[in-house]
């Protein structure tokens, strides 16, 4: 499936519904970019249902939601990069 989107001044990009749909991506779901090559990238979908894990861990102290997210995004970004994505 090939499909185009452009780039917006704000360098925002809409997803097409058509690969939204096909990925099953919903707001605030996670996108890692990986760079391939000089002129290619793969963008691969993070689901994470934060919340889910609401109590499951017991902390020493608090972390906001934010910090959390940008952690966990950083572990995830390192593993698909491991897997040579």
């Amino acid at each position: 499936m090939n499909v185009t989107a452009t780039i917006t001044s704000k360098g925002q990009v809409t997803i097409p519904k058509a690969v939204r749909d096909l990925l099953d991506l919903a707001t605030n779901d996670l996108l890692v970019f990986t760079v391939r090559k000089p002129k290619e990238i793969v963008v691969t979908p993070i689901k994470t249902d934060l919340m889910s894990l609401q109590g499951a861990l017991k902390a020493k102290k608090y972390i906001p939601l934010k910090e959390v997210r940008r952690r966990m995004e950083k572990i995830a970004a390192r593993e698909i990069a491991s897997e040579g994505l």
